[in-house]
């Protein structure tokens, strides 16, 4: 582009698990316009990370944004709550990466300016069909496909993370208080969709969970996403003693206990490649191919659905990458 635009939206009504993905795509976004007012709207734990990592000026939290939520009185609040925060500023471009019922109309309604989507209609019929996600979408090169249009074509495949040593303590101090004696594998655990149908179950998190610890001594730590409550809720009884439930915790200290980890194993590709980009190792469990699964220490077990991956073989994965991490920390020191 030859001039810089003087203010740009960008809308993500994804839940936060596939949300985080759009980071690369703002990071690239805020690098190449530096001057440029840049206002988002999206699911509470994204918005804290915006804030924190400085890429937007002004963010409008969405609130919590439910793997199931497709309800029309949802989307007409949410509606209003995005013509209330936008109705007094004019913008060059509005960058929709998750193109749903209440983003299109207020591109009709109140946005009048270039909308800009993935060019695509499938999250419409999501919504009306009450599907949750199209197989094999991948959220990253959706947002990449969007900012491109404004003549961005350089966005990172990894974003550098930086944690504040205050969010790194937080969680020291959490393990300390579990009795944690710092030489155990930490195996963290981040469940979507408990309970949901075709998901992994909540049964077989909390049995990878016993034999984990009844067999490599692992503590194990359930997370919850951002200022939510619903899978630690869901799981927490089914857990071995001594394990770790860390629910509605801020963005920073989930991000802190992804990158503690010394396995991740999890049914959210958005988290999977999160804790990746964290350093940490990831069993990714998924019923469509990932684009993740040439990254190192990235291990992905696909199934037709999620309920029909055993525990076995996630248990026999898990297995060999705590050895195989067990086995390079004797060789690095």
């Amino acid at each position: 582009m030859q001039n810089e635009p003087r203010s740009i939206l960008v809308v993500d009504t994804s839940r936060f698990g596939v949300a985080v993905l759009a980071l690369p795509a703002l990071q690239a976004l805020r690098q190449q316009f530096p001057h440029t007012y840049i206002l988002t709207a999206t699911t509470r734990g994204l918005s804290e990370l915006l804030k924190a990592f400085q890429l937007a000026d002004e963010v409008v939290d969405l609130g919590l944004i439910k793997p199931a939520e497709q309800s029309y009185a949802k989307a007409v609040k949410r509606l209003a709550q995005l013509l209330q925060a936008t109705r007094r500023r004019d913008f060059d471009y509005v960058c929709d990466f998750a193109p749903r019922l209440e983003t299109q109309m207020a591109a009709r309604l109140g946005w009048r300016t270039r909308h800009l989507t993935p060019s695509r209609y499938t999250h419409l019929l999501d919504f009306f069909f009450k599907r949750d996600a199209v197989p094999g979408t991948d959220h990253a090169e959706e947002c990449a496909t969007v900012v491109k249009k404004i003549g961005i074509r350089a966005i990172a495949q990894r974003f550098a993370f930086v944690l504040p040593m205050e969010g790194h303590q937080r969680f020291e101090e959490l393990l300390k208080r579990h009795g944690s004696r710092g030489a155990e594998p930490l195996v963290v655990l981040y469940a979507s969709q408990c309970g949901a149908a075709r998901q992994w179950s909540v049964a077989q998190f909390g049995e990878i969970a016993v034999r984990l610890v009844n067999n490599f001594a692992a503590r194990v730590v359930v997370l919850d996403e951002p200022f939510g409550n619903d899978g630690t809720r869901t799981l927490k009884a089914l857990l071995p003693k001594g394990s770790i439930v860390l629910a509605a915790p801020r963005a920073m200290d989930f991000l802190a206990a992804l990158g503690r980890a010394s396995l991740v194993i999890t049914d959210e590709r958005g988290i999977a490649k999160t804790a990746s980009d964290l350093d940490a190792p990831v069993i990714e469990l998924a019923d469509s191919p990932s684009p993740y699964a040439a990254l190192a220490s990235y291990r992905v077990l696909r199934a037709s659905s999620l309920n029909r991956i055993t525990t076995d073989a996630v248990y026999e994965a898990a297995a060999a990458m705590i050895q195989e991490g067990r086995t390079m920390s004797l060789f690095r020191r």
